[in-house]
C-alpha cells in the first residue's frame, strides 16, 4: 500500500511539474515577444509562432488527459523550447543588435533553459531523452566555440564543457538510479496487483465452493440413508465445480487391503462398473491413504504417490492429473474420493484441496449418521425393553404390596390366634398338671393300697390258686404304678402326651 501511494505521488510530481514548465513556458515566450518584438525578423517570428503554437497544442493535450499526455506534452514542450533556442543562437542573430546584452550574456540564458528544460526531461522522459538533448547542448557549446569563435565561450570552453559532461553523467545517474527506484516500485505494485487478483480469485473460488457446499447440505439425500444417491450427488457437484474429466469414489474393504469402487461419475462416457485396487499391487498408494490428508498430483505418472498407476491405469485411461483425499471416519481412513483430468496437466489449487476436503467430510458425517441412528434404533429399542421391564417390575411391586398387605393381615390374625392358642395351651397346661397331680396323689393312692392289701393276702393265703391270683394281681397293679409314673413324669416336665407316647409306654412296661 506504501508502495503504490509511492508510484502514485512521482506520477503526480511529473505531472505538477510538466504543468508548471508549460505555464513559465507559455509565460516566457509571451513576455520575450513582447519585450523584443520590435527587434524580431520574420523568420524569428515565425520560430517564436510555431513554438507557442507547439506550448499551447502541449498545454490542451494536458488539459483533455493528463494521465495520458503529460509524458507527450512535455517532450513536445522540451523539445520545441530547446530547438527554438538552438535555431536562435545558431541561425538567427536578432540580438547582435541588442546593446544592453552582450551577444555572450543572451547565449549563457539560452545554455541555462536548455540546462533546465535538460534536468527536467530527464525526470518526466528518461536518460534516453536526456542523452538526446545533453548532446544538443554539446554540441551547442562547441558551435559556440568552434564556429562562432566567442571570446567568452573560448577562454570558459573548458568550464563549460567539463560542468555540461559532470552535469550530465550526474544527472544520467540519478536519473538512472531513480528509474530502477521507480521500476521497482512498477513491479511492486505489478506483483501486489497480481497477488491482489490472485486473492480475488482465491476470494472467488472459495464463495463459489462455498456456495455449492451451501447447496449440497441443502440436499435431502445427505439425510437420508441411500448411500448411493449420496454418491452420485457428491461426485456429480465435484465434476461441475472442478471442471475436472471424472471424479469417483471408493470404499475400504474390511481388511482394509482392498479399494472397492462404488460410483464413477465422468463427463464422457463411461460405466459404473466395480473396480477393485489391490494393496500388494499399489502399497505406496495406500500408505499415502493411512498417513496424508490428500494426495495432489499434478502430474499422476510421477508423483511418488500414484506413479504405481502409470501402466495399468493412467496411461490407458489418458488420466494426467489426479486429486484424492481419503474419507476418515474416528481417526482412521474407511474410502476415499478420487478426481481425475483427462488429457491435459491440471494445477490442482489449494481452494480444490478445501473442496474435495469439505466434500470427504459430508461423506463422513453421512457415515457417522448412520452409526448414530442405529445408536439411536438401540436407545430406542432398549428403552422399550426397559419400560417393559419396569411395567413388569411395576406389576411385580403391586402384587407384593398385596401380598404384603395380606401377610400384614395374616400376622395380625396370626398374633389374635396365637395368643387364643397360648391361653388355651396355657389352661390346657393347668389342667394336665391337675391331672398329674390327680394322678400321682389322688389316683396312685388307692392304687397302693390294692398293692398293700395283695401283698397281705398273698402271705396269708395258703392255696396255689389263690397264690396265683395274687401273683396276678399284684403284678397288674405295678404295671399301672409304673404307667401312672411314667405319664406323671412326663406332665410335669412340660412334655404334650400322645396316644401314642402312652402305647410306648404300656409296651416297655410289659416288656
Amino acid at each position: 500500500m506504501i508502495r503504490q501511494r509511492l508510484h502514485l505521488n512521482y506520477i503526480k510530481g511529473k505531472q505538477v511539474i510538466c504543468l508548471i514548465a508549460i505555464i513559465f513556458s507559455v509565460a516566457g515566450f509571451i513576455l520575450d515577444a513582447i519585450t523584443y518584438y520590435s527587434i524580431y525578423s520574420n523568420i524569428q517570428i515565425l520560430v517564436q509562432s510555431i513554438t507557442v503554437l507547439l506550448c499551447t497544442l502541449a498545454m490542451v493535450l494536458y488539459i483533455l488527459n493528463k494521465n495520458k499526455y503529460y509524458a507527450f506534452t512535455f517532450g513536445l514542450l522540451s523539445y520545441s523550447v530547446i530547438i527554438n533556442i538552438v535555431v536562435t543562437a545558431t541561425i538567427i542573430h536578432t540580438f547582435i543588435s541588442f546593446t544592453k546584452f552582450s551577444h555572450a550574456n543572451i547565449l549563457s540564458r539560452d545554455i541555462f533553459f536548455i540546462i533546465v528544460y535538460i534536468v527536467l526531461s530527464g525526470f518526466i522522459l528518461g536518460r534516453k531523452h536526456l542523452v538526446i538533448q545533453g548532446s544538443i547542448l554539446l554540441g551547442l557549446i562547441l558551435y559556440f566555440v568552434f564556429i562562432l569563435k566567442d571570446e567568452f565561450f573560448i577562454s570558459n570552453a573548458a568550464i563549460y564543457l567539463t560542468a555540461t559532461i559532470v552535469s550530465l553523467g550526474v544527472l544520467y545517474f540519478f536519473v538512472g538510479t531513480l528509474d530502477q527506484l521507480i521500476k521497482g516500485l512498477q513491479e511492486s505494485n505489478l506483483r501486489a496487483n497480481v497477488l491482489k487478483e490472485l486473492e480475488t480469485g482465491k476470494n472467488r473460488s472459495l464463495l463459489k465452493y462455498q456456495n455449492a457446499l451451501l447447496e449440497l447440505t441443502k440436499d435431502e439425500s445427505i439425510f437420508k440413508k441411500d448411500i448411493y444417491n449420496l454418491f452420485r450427488t457428491i461426485c456429480a457437484y465435484a465434476v461441475q465445480n472442478l471442471k475436472t474429466s471424472r471424479v469417483s469414489i471408493w470404499t475400504l474393504a474390511n481388511d482394509n487391503a482392498h479399494l472397492i469402487r462404488k460410483h464413477i461419475y465422468e463427463l464422457s462416457a463411461g460405466n459404473d462398473e466395480q473396480v477393485t485396487l489391490v494393496k500388494k499391487d499399489f502399497p505406496l498408494y495406500f500408505h499415502a491413504l493411512e498417513t496424508k490428508p490428500f494426495i495432489l498430483a499434478n502430474d499422476a505418472s510421477t508423483h511418488v504417490d500414484t506413479k504405481e498407476f502409470k501402466d495399468v491405469y493412467l496411461k490407458p485411461l489418458g488420466i494426467f492429473s489426479m486429486l484424492d483425499c481419503p474419507i476418515v471416519i474416528d481417526g482412521k481412513p474407511v474410502g476415499v474420493i478420487c478426481c481425475e483430468n483427462q488429457y491435459a496437466y491440471k494445477n490442482w489449487s489449494t481452494e480444490e484441496v478445501l473442496f474435495i476436503q469439505s466434500l470427504s467430510g459430508h461423506i463422513s458425517i453421512f457415515y457417522k449418521n448412520l452409526e448414530i441412528n442405529d445408536l439411536l434404533i438401540q436407545i430406542r429399542n432398549r428403552n422399550f425393553e426397559l419400560v417393559e421391564k419396569s411395567n413388569e417390575i411395576e406389576t411385580m411391586n403391586e402384587e407384593l404390596i398385596s401380598l404384603n398387605e395380606e401377610l400384614t393381615t395374616i400376622n395380625e390374625s396370626l398374633e389374635d390366634t396365637v395368643v387364643k392358642r397360648t391361653y388355651e395351651l396355657e389352661t390346657q397346661n393347668k389342667q394336665l398338671t391337675e391331672y398329674a397331680f390327680i394322678n400321682s396323689h389322688i389316683l396312685r393312692a388307692p392304687l397302693a393300697r390294692i398293692l398293700g392289701l395283695a401283698q397281705l393276702f398273698s402271705i396269708e393265703s395258703t392255696s396255689i390258686k389263690d397264690k396265683q391270683l395274687l401273683d396276678a394281681l399284684i403284678h397288674s397293679s405295678t404295671e399301672l404304678d409304673t404307667i401312672i409314673r411314667k405319664i406323671s413324669d412326663i406332665l410335669y416336665d412340660g412334655n404334650n402326651l400322645s396316644r401314642e407316647d402312652i402305647q410306648v409306654i404300656i409296651e416297655r412296661t410289659m416288656n
